[in-house]
């Protein structure tokens, strides 16, 4: 079974990038989370604030059709997929809505022998039921505003682009 993927980002509900070429997406954390040690000397997360993620598209081949303007909100059907380990059986809330039909069971992280175990409808699961010693795999639906756009040629018409967004 394949995870193969593609970018679909929109802007007012529209796909529109019409990506011809073939992307790779990276996701950090916007910010660096502020950790403390507690009086058993364990790390806590000292912020009560969600975690917010920065995005950053790279592309090479046709430029993509006009962006939107600096600071617009897009939705980013994301390229990456987010991992999970689940110990026992249990009920996981995701971070994040999920692109339709993209979570995934898996027994490894390498991906083989992933089943695919739900056709989502995206704003209503947030909530999976994960049996114990499995990972689970789904790509997040991301709410970003584009902060960068970059792009370049050589003289042999090779282009290369990046997009930067950060999630509201």
């Amino acid at each position: 079974m394949s995870l193969r993927t593609l970018l679909k980002i929109f802007h007012n509900g529209k796909n529109f990038i019409p990506i011809r070429s073939a992307c790779k997406q990276k996701i950090e954390l916007a910010y660096q989370p502020t950790f403390a040690r507690n009086t058993n000397h364990s790390l806590t997360l000292q912020q009560n604030a969600p975690l917010k993620y920065k995005s950053t598209v790279y592309g090479n081949g046709d430029i993509p059709d006009i962006f939107a303007n600096l600071n617009d909100e897009v939705e980013i059907e994301c390229i990456c997929r987010w991992w999970l380990y689940c110990d026992n059986d249990q009920e996981v809330k995701l971070q994040r809505s999920p692109v339709i039909n993209s979570i995934y069971l898996s027994i490894d992280q390498l991906k083989k022998n992933s089943i695919k175990i739900f056709s989502t409808i995206r704003d209503d699961m947030h909530y999976v039921y994960v049996p114990a010693k499995h990972w689970l795999t789904y790509r997040p639906f991301l709410t970003m505003k584009i902060t960068n756009f970059f792009c370049s040629s050589d003289n042999f018409c090779e282009n290369e682009w990046q997009l930067i967004t950060e999630e509201v």
